[in-house]
């Protein structure tokens, strides 16, 4: 009978498994105080690549002080598990979300085996590395024992220390912050699709290394763009910086990456608004179904007498009380009933535009000064004849109108968006309001948010931020999926900071913002912890009457389920090993047990999961027979059966449940009998 592992898996065992695929001849066998176990024989390989294979020692590279130790810390595995809280999540047997609070290196690593290749998009706001920023305490770091302690990593009780700063007097200040982004960098890879994008906001302190490290960890290739964010404008002190000669910051940047190197990332362009392009000067008024006769635009909005007694108020006309087609723009931008016209009308106004081919017969009958309707396959086209006789196009103004991406939804013309993203400042004098919590230091607005996973995903996808904040991804998605009816899934990470230990050492303005964050989590009565904002924000937004079918699911990465004993029995004398009752901790569920499997398994955390009683004994059934469990101490034979007769996929069960070998044994043959297909473990 097969044990539970209830670890990680060891990433360098399975690209040694992805290496043989590729050269099974380099493939071996050592032996190390673990046992035997598979390794590379490099002087194979090293005849196998032979000149491509380079030992110089100047190599371009982008390297620093721990890389090797934060690339090695993304293959460790890991046993820590991800304990559900029915009690913190909203509608938990129907939820499809999932917040996470922990580590998030740790929980990404929990996480791999379940998300691998499903997660459409990710988006991630991390730390910018200002020298006042929270760096995750990674333990992995180049000489890290003695750096600790320098680098004030941990309190006194060996606790993580939320106060520490990352100054920029530390050595080692670019390095921490490499070391800390890369292997998260490196586990978030393996969870994009195939066809993934992850975009990553940073800004001018680590945007460089940033775009070093994506290069290596994606490759060159899957680069696409760095999108520039306008999220402010030269204003208050930054006016006395511009009229100093600085270049005052007004932008952030997002670097954006496909997986497999596509550069066809959206689903649909987004729009700007732009001006009235003045060529857009003719007007035309229909004589048949198919024909028009054209005219100018200024001369019948000049005929419109409540629009010429606006633009006359406005002093838009000239002395004559004339109007003129150069300044249509000024027009439609300051004039609301000329706006109203030329939106009402755009069908029938046009501008010249290139010449066009159609067929002789069509051209034959054309008549000079008369503008048709041409059809050609699936499409239809304005024409005329020039006084040379040669067919022009003619281009309607109501293919440029649309309602913009803007914060104001501008409808008129509009422009497709590139990677210049404009106008965001206006979100940001709102940004305190949004989600009803109080996080301002570095928020992100929801239609920043909802504009790129709008972009990016369709409406089922997974959509992934594990450095979440106040949860501003988790509020997109849910507002997205209320507009479009859709059903896309967020998973979000955040640390549990402890505010209380972050006020000790805070000053100033960031001393007012924590202050002000557990006055807030005092108001709706939740604990002084970062992560406790993003819950509370989430709940409200579920709470709305538009919300009512939907929820999330809590977990929070916490050490194994099981003892020590459980991982290294040999390490343990047959006498303690007889004398201890159980090899689970106390105070851990079924619930606990039940969700570290999944993640063994590699299954969905968000599916279903009901129980029900078989001859009194509770049974754990998980998306419709995909996983049935039992954690239940001496299970009887009929149970086994009836678990059997289901034919599960999968079935555990705990080393508890059995009295003896005996009935061990018996476990392993019934299944045999009646249900041969399935992966039956005990732990």
């Amino acid at each position: 009978m097969k044990k539970m592992q209830l670890e990680t898996k060891n990433s360098t065992e399975k690209n040694i498994e992805e290496l043989g695929k590729l050269f099974p001849s380099i493939i071996t066998e050592v032996k190390d105080n673990r046992g035997v176990k598979k390794a590379v024989d490099f002087e194979k390989l090293k005849n196998i690549l032979g000149d491509a294979l380079t030992e110089e020692k100047e190599v371009y590279e982008f390297t620093w002080p721990g890389k090797r130790q934060s690339m090695l810390e993304a293959l460790r595995p890991l046993r820590k598990v991800l304990r559900p809280s029915v009690e913190e999540s909203i509608n938990w047997d129907k939820a499809e979300h999932i917040f996470i609070e922990g580590d998030n290196l740790e929980a990404l690593k929990l996480i791999r085996e379940s998300y691998l290749g499903k997660v459409k998009m990710i988006y991630i706001d991390p730390p910018y590395n200002t020298g006042h920023d929270f760096i995750y305490p990674d333990s992995y770091k180049m000489g890290f024992n003695d750096y600790a302690v320098s680098a004030n990593y941990y309190d006194e009780n060996g606790n993580i220390n939320f106060t520490r700063d990352n100054s920029t007097s530390n050595a080692l200040y670019h390095s921490d912050w490499c070391s800390m982004i890369y292997p998260r960098l490196l586990i978030a890879r393996d969870l994009l699709t195939k066809d993934g994008v992850i975009y990553i906001s940073i800004d001018n302190n680590e945007v460089a290394s940033m775009k070093q490290i994506c290069d290596e960890v994606f490759g060159q290739n899957s680069f696409v763009t760095i999108i520039h964010v306008q999220m402010s404008t030269v204003q208050g002190n930054k006016v006395k910086a511009a009229k100093a000669g600085n270049l005052v910051k007004n932008t952030e940047y997002i670097l954006v990456y496909s997986k497999d190197g596509h550069k066809e990332i959206g689903r649909k362009p987004l729009l700007d608004p732009v001006g009235y392009d003045n060529h857009y000067n003719l007007f035309l008024t229909p004589i048949s179904k198919d024909t028009y006769i054209e005219n100018s635009l200024i001369d019948v909005l000049s005929k419109e007498s409540d629009i010429l007694e606006e633009l006359q108020a406005l002093s838009l006309t000239d002395k004559k009380g004339k109007l003129s087609s150069t300044k249509l723009k000024d027009y439609y931008s300051k004039s609301e009933k000329v706006k109203k016209f030329i939106d009402t009308n755009a069908d029938f106004i046009v501008r010249m535009h290139d010449s066009i081919e159609v067929d002789s017969d069509f051209k034959r009958n054309m008549i000079s000064e008369r503008v048709y309707q041409y059809f050609a396959g699936e499409r239809d086209y304005l024409v005329t004849l020039d006084k040379n006789g040669r067919t022009k196009q003619r281009i309607r103004l109501s293919e440029k109108l649309n309602y913009a991406d803007d914060f104001y939804r501008t409808y008129g013309p509009t422009t497709i968006r590139g990677d210049w993203w404009p106008g965001f400042y206006l979100d940001m004098g709102n940004i305190s309001k949004e989600g009803g919590v109080a996080y301002n230091n570095g928020k992100k607005p929801v239609r920043l948010l909802e504009q790129l996973i709008d972009f990016t995903t369709n409406k089922d996808d997974i959509v992934l931020d594990f450095f979440a904040g106040s949860c501003t991804t988790a509020h997109a998605v849910l507002d997205l999926n209320r507009k479009e009816s859709a059903r896309r899934k967020f998973i979000v990470v955040q640390i549990d900071e402890d505010l209380d230990l972050s006020l000790q050492k805070a000053t100033g303005e960031l001393k007012k913002e924590i202050e002000g964050q557990i006055d807030f989590l005092d108001s709706v009565q939740r604990k002084h912890y970062l992560s406790e904002l993003g819950k509370e924000r989430i709940t409200r937004i579920l709470k709305q009457k538009d919300f009512e079918s939907n929820g999330f699911r809590c977990f929070s990465v916490d050490s194994s389920n099981m003892k020590d004993i459980y991982y290294a029995p040999d390490e343990y004398s047959q006498y303690l090993l007889s004398a201890t009752d159980s090899n689970i901790k106390e105070g851990r569920t079924d619930l606990d047990l039940l969700f570290a499997c999944l993640l063994e398994w590699g299954l969905d955390l968000s599916r279903s999961c009901k129980t029900e009683k078989i001859a009194g004994m509770t049974v754990h059934i998980y998306d419709q027979d995909t996983l049935i469990a039992c954690f239940a101490d001496n299970v009887p034979e009929e149970v086994v059966r009836e678990i059997a007769k289901r034919k599960p996929l999968r079935a555990v069960f705990r080393d508890s449940s059995f009295v003896n070998d005996t009935a061990r044994v018996n476990l392993g043959e019934i299944f045999k009998l009646l249900s041969p297909d399935t992966d039956v473990k005990i732990l």
